[in-house]
């Protein structure tokens, strides 16, 4: 993949805070460092002390998430 490519594609797979990604799966920050130290997420990265991770992980989450009949929501 050229780097060209690779940028593009980040471009539209944005890193998240915790703000952001709590907003985006409708949680609260606590919650969701929670589901990150469970390791229930998938894939983030720690900037820092700072979490960080892509909205595709947080799709995916949700993928899994609603796709298990054992979850209620």
């Amino acid at each position: 993949m050229s780097a060209t490519a690779s940028s593009a594609s980040t471009a539209f797979d944005p890193l998240l805070d915790t703000a952001q990604a709590a907003q985006v799966l409708g949680i609260s920050r606590w919650w969701f460092g929670e589901l990150v130290r469970r390791g229930q997420v998938g894939p983030c990265a720690r900037i820092g002390n700072r979490i960080r991770v892509r909205l595709s992980t947080l799709e995916e989450y949700l993928e899994r998430l609603h796709g298990d009949p054992r979850i209620r929501t």
